[in-house]
Parts: structure tokens; C-alpha cells; sequence
């Protein structure tokens, strides 16, 4: 019994290997609610699991079930250290299902499910395989008495877990970003912390492989070589994997590798020769990269690798368990195997079926996923209220933006991880402040220049066509038609090629100067481009906005560019078109060149209005 118990206590470190593999395979927002799930375990565990499960699982008058039957009624001391092994086997079961939907299952859900498992569907399957033999032995369970095999829980714990998780998967849906448009892989916080849980998993798999004999003799050696070669070969066979597929080493691969050649001896340390450990091991390890290329080909988001790991592992373990088991009187090889795969079979018919219709239930109850809200702010702080600098340093800086604030300092604890990011962030508001009026002046400036043209200084392009797009809309939602017109320098290349570029600018300034002096106030004079102006005449008609620009025209006919060595004679050529509630910008502009087109055609210095009721356009 000493070496039972002693096995419990190696248990228990697995149990804290859990919680430090998963920690570090969850992003740091979502840690401390890992922490408290593998923690809950060991509650639900020890207390549900002793009032319901134990019973159930093995004080069996029949093949199928056994009876209430609670721990806590002062037992035998055998019994009670036996009820503490059994119990650690149970929560593993649970814990495992917390790793597979990490990051958006509510706590309140995952106790929910953890109850239901660790008081009937973990208890009924271990019944099935292992239990009954405390009142007698000839109440074995259905399984057992068919010859099925399971040293140590590879269906049991694993494979009963494995297919919790994958039906919980399944209702709650993959975490947000995983999947879908802009989707892919969710980084980890830290790997080496699941390293180190890696290692806590391996010494407490030591006492679960070990403690399954239920006494220590010469045979407890082999059970352990066997357990650490099954985990180092997997380990070597998915490392090498890994560099045929990808050219080179990788860690979770590693990790998952090795838990999964664990897993596999696990259905059959005690029957193993070594070389056979060794072999079920390499067999096992790669087992894990095309599982998990399938969940992620059907969306099924695994934090932790439960279903490649544990739920194929264990599977991949019981079926060759039937390769190895000493067979029964007048037994073939062939039948082990079946009795092995009609095991796999019922257990998961029952786990998944039960599972997933308790979890259905439960989810109309309590909700088994946070919102998305919550699972974005991080289940430390949405379930917990656990604030930690990281994130109280990010609420603060989401609250400055969200008010526009944007020059407000942020105070976080003088003594935490995220102060010195904190000082250095104010002391570069400090600098935006010494140079606010400067900047503001730059932005200013930045600004104009952006929707100014820098030899006219009236509006470019851009700011042309912003100005269509809301004359536009405020003709259609006030019925208000405008006029626009394209207005062209006549003869500027040879302004140009006469004189020169400098002159040739000179011109170009000279007709928007009086264009935006003599324009109305309330028109909206651009330069559209090269030697092209555009006016825009907001709720003119047609025959208002050709009269005005027929004024501008002769008024510019009058005024010649003059230098010390030229005097030129400016004139233009316009087209006119009315933009209202039926058109659209694009095809006003269209228009307005078509005309300005027309109107150098027929021999320019004149303005061309685009009539609506003939495509054609009309000279004035």
C-alpha cells in the first residue's frame, strides 16, 4: 500500500504538470484561468468522484453499473489509498478536457461538465473495464469479462477524455481568429513553461504506470523502463518527422510526441518487452502531426493536442495492446485484437453520445463559452477579475483612444513588469506636449498642402473630387441640381514652347487668379490638372452656370499676362454640364469634357453647354 500511495503523490505532480503545459500553450491573458481550472480538478475530483464515481466504478453487482456507494464512510485503509490512486486517474481525465477547449469555455461550464464526468461517464467506463472486483471478482465489468485489456487507462483516462474534449470542441466552436479570414495559429506564452510541465507529466506518468500493478515487485522496473522508452521513442520518431516535413526541429511536436508514446505504453507496460516498448513508441509518435492536420482541415480548434495525443494515442494503444495480450484458452491472436477494437468501439459511442448530449443540455442552462467579448479581454480578468499590468496598462491605452485622448498618461504600479513600458510611453507624451503647438501647426499645414495644389494654392484633384462626391449628395437628398465646368488655358503649349516653363506657370496662376477672385463666393474653384480648372456651382441651373462662365470668359479675354518681355493674350474654352439627383459625378465630369472638348473643336475662346435632352452639346 506504501507504494500505491507513493505513486498517488507522483501523481499529483502530474497533475501540476498539466497545469504548467497548458499555461504555457494558452496566451498570458488566459493563464490564470487555466490555473484555476486544474485546481478545480482536484475538488471535483476527490469530492464528486468519492460520492458518485468510485461506487459506480467499483462496487458493481452487475456487468454494466455499479451502485452509490460513498467513500466517506470510514473504509478500509486499503481501500482508501486505493480511492486516492483511483482518484488522481480521474482528475487527469478532467484536466485534459480543460486544455482542449482553453481560452473560451466559461468556469462555470467546465465545473458543470467536470461533475458529470467524474460522477458517471469516467465511473461507468471504468466500471465497463476495471470495475466491480471490491465485492467480488466475478463482478467484473461487460469489457472485462470479453478479455478486453487496458493496463493502465489508455481507455480509461485517455481515450474516455479525449472524446469528452473533442464532443466539447464541437459545441463550443474554435477561439476567435483561430479559423476563418484573417485566421491562423494563436501564439503560445510560453513554451518553456510547458516544457517544465512536460517534465512534471513524465515523473507523475512514472507513478501512473507504475501504481497500476497495485504492489511493488520486481516487475515495477520494467513497467518503468518500458514507460520511459515508449516516451523517448515517440519523442525521437516525431523529431525526425518534423525535419522530413518542415527542414527542421519542432518544440510542441517534440512534446506531443513524447506524451503520445507515453500514452501508448500505457495500455500494456506490463506485458511489454522493451524492444516492443520501443516500437510502440516510434509507431506512436508521428501519430500526432496528421491528427492535428485533420482538426484543423475541419475547424476543430485543440489547444493542448488532447484528440491527437490522448484520444488517438489512446486509441492507437488499445487496439495494439491486442497484439501483445496474453491470450486466453482457445483464443487467436485475431480475436484479442477484435475483443480491443469492440472496446474502442462502445466506449466511444457511450463517451462521445453521453458527453455530448449532457454538454447540449448544460448549454442551455449555463452558457459552456464566454462571450466574445469576454474572450477577447482574456478569461483572467472576465472570470477571475484577475487584472494584471499587461492588461490594466492596455485598458487604459484603449480608453485614451476610444475618447481620442491620446496625450493622456497612464499610471500602472511602480513595481511591476510593465512600468519602465509605462514611463517610457509618458515621457514621449511629455514630448508631444513640449511641441504641441509646433505640431499642431505641422499637422495644419500637412492638411492644406495635402488638398492644395502648390503652384495655384487652390484645390487639387483630391479635394476636387471629395467636393463632387458631397455636392453629389446633397443634390440627391435636397433635390438641388449644381453646375460643374471644365475650364481648358487655349494654346498653352505654345505658351510654353515660346516662353518657356517659368511663364508658362506664370499663366497657369495668372487664369486661377482671376478665375477664384471673380468666381461667386459660394462656388468651389479647383485645379483639376496641367492647364484644366474645374468650378463647381452649387444649386445653379444649367443656363445660370453657362451665363456665369461666358462672364469669367470675357472677363479673362480682357486681361493679358504682362511681363518685362511678353504680353500674351489669355483666353479659355469651357464645358458646361449640370449634375443632379439622377447623375452621377462620374458621368457629370464626363459630360462637362465632352463640351470642353467640343469647344475647342469649333475653334475655342468659347463655352460649350451639355444639354440632357440631346447627348449632344451646344455651343454658346
Amino acid at each position: 500500500m506504501m507504494w500505491l500511495l507513493f505513486c498517488s503523490c507522483l501523481l499529483l505532480l502530474m497533475q501540476a504538470g498539466f497545469m504548467c503545459l497548458e499555461s504555457g500553450l494558452v496566451r498570458s491573458k488566459n493563464s490564470s484561468n487555466v490555473v484555476m481550472k486544474n485546481l478545480v480538478d482536484l475538488t471535483i475530483a476527490f469530492l464528486f468522484y468519492g460520492l458518485f464515481g468510485f461506487g459506480l466504478m467499483f462496487y458493481s453487482t452487475n456487468s454494466f453499473i455499479g451502485s452509490f456507494h460513498p467513500v466517506f464512510n470510514g473504509l478500509d485503509h486499503k481501500i482508501v489509498v486505493f480511492f486516492l490512486f483511483q482518484a488522481m486517474f480521474c482528475a487527469t481525465a478532467i484536466t485534459l478536457v480543460s486544455g482542449a477547449v482553453a481560452e473560451r469555455m466559461s468556469f462555470l461550464g467546465y465545473i458543470a461538465i467536470s461533475i458529470v464526468v467524474s460522477g458517471f461517464i469516467y465511473p461507468i467506463v471504468g466500471n465497463w473495464i476495471w470495475g466491480g472486483h471490491i465485492i467480488h471478482e466475478s463482478s467484473t465489468g461487460w469489457l472485462a469479462k470479453l478479455g478486453f485489456y487496458d493496463y493502465a487507462g489508455a481507455t480509461v483516462v485517455h481515450s474516455v477524455a479525449g472524446w469528452v474534449a473533442l464532443a466539447a470542441m464541437l459545441i463550443i466552436g474554435p477561439r476567435i481568429g483561430r479559423f476563418g479570414e484573417g485566421g491562423g495559429p494563436i501564439n503560445t506564452s510560453s513554451i518553456t513553461l510547458s516544457a517544465i510541465g512536460t517534465l512534471l507529466i513524465w515523473v507523475g506518468w512514472l507513478g501512473f504506470n507504475g501504481g497500476s500493478l497495485l504492489r511493488f515487485d520486481a516487475s515495477v522496473a520494467t513497467i518503468i523502463l518500458n514507460t520511459l522508452l515508449g516516451g523517448t521513442s515517440g519523442m525521437f520518431s516525431a523529431i525526425l518527422l518534423t525535419y522530413c516535413l518542415y527542414r527542421k526541429a519542432l518544440v510542441i511536436p517534440l512534446i506531443n510526441g513524447g506524451l503520445v508514446g507515453l500514452v501508448t505504453i500505457t495500455g500494456s507496460a506490463n506485458i511489454l518487452l522493451p524492444y516492443q516498448a520501443i516500437i510502440f513508441g516510434m509507431l506512436a509518435g508521428p501519430i500526432v502531426i496528421p491528427i492535428n492536420a485533420l482538426l484543423n482541415k475541419y475547424k476543430i480548434d485543440d489547444v493542448i493536442g488532447v484528440v491527437p495525443v490522448h484520444l488517438a494515442g489512446g486509441i492507437f494503444a488499445t487496439i495494439a495492446a491486442g497484439f501483445v495480450v496474453p491470450l486466453a484458452d482457445e483464443q487467436s491472436r485475431l480475436g484479442a485484437i477484435s475483443v480491443q477494437f469492440i472496446g474502442v468501439v462502445a466506449v466511444a459511442l457511450f463517451t462521445f453520445g453521453a458527453s455530448y448530449l449532457v454538454m447540449l443540455i448544460i448549454n442551455k442552462i449555463v452558457s459552456l463559452r464566454v462571450s466574445a467579448e469576454d474572450e477577447i479581454m482574456g478569461l483572467n480578468i472576465s472570470e477571475h477579475n484577475l487584472l494584471a499590468t499587461n492588461a490594466d496598462m492596455i485598458s487604459q491605452l484603449s480608453e485614451n483612444i476610444k475618447t481620442g485622448d491620446v496625450l493622456s498618461k497612464i499610471a500602472v504600479d511602480t513595481s511591476s513588469e510593465s512600468f519602465e513600458v509605462a514611463k517610457r510611453y509618458n515621457e514621449i507624451v511629455d514630448m508631444f506636449d513640449g511641441l504641441n503647438s509646433t505640431k499642431q501647426e505641422a499637422l495644419e499645414n500637412a492638411v492644406y498642402h495635402a488638398s492644395h495644389d502648390s503652384l495655384t494654392s487652390l484645390l487639387n484633384r483630391y479635394a476636387l473630387n471629395k467636393a463632387l462626391e458631397k455636392e453629389h449628395i446633397l443634390a440627391k437628398q435636397f433635390d438641388e441640381a449644381c453646375c460643374i465646368a471644365l475650364i481648358d488655358i487655349d494654346r498653352f503649349k505654345s505658351v510654353n514652347d515660346t516662353y518657356g516653363h517659368d511663364v508658362g506657370d506664370k499663366a497657369i496662376q495668372h487664369v486661377a487668379s482671376i478665375l477664384s477672385r471673380r468666381a461667386s463666393l459660394s462656388d468651389i474653384v479647383a485645379r483639376a490638372g496641367g492647364e484644366e480648372f474645374c468650378i463647381i456651382m452649387p444649386k445653379t441651373t444649367l443656363e445660370e452656370g453657362a451665363s456665369r462662365i461666358e462672364k469669367l470668359r470675357k472677363q479673362l479675354e480682357l486681361l493679358p499676362l504682362v511681363g518685362e518681355d511678353y504680353h500674351i493674350q489669355m483666353t479659355i474654352s469651357a464645358g458646361v454640364a449640370l449634375m443632379d439627383a439622377s447623375s452621377t459625378t462620374g458621368h457629370t465630369m464626363k459630360y462637362a469634357d465632352n463640351a470642353l472638348y467640343a469647344a475647342k473643336e469649333a475653334g475655342r475662346n468659347r463655352i460649350v453647354v451639355h444639354t440632357e435632352n440631346s447627348q449632344s452639346s451646344r455651343p454658346r
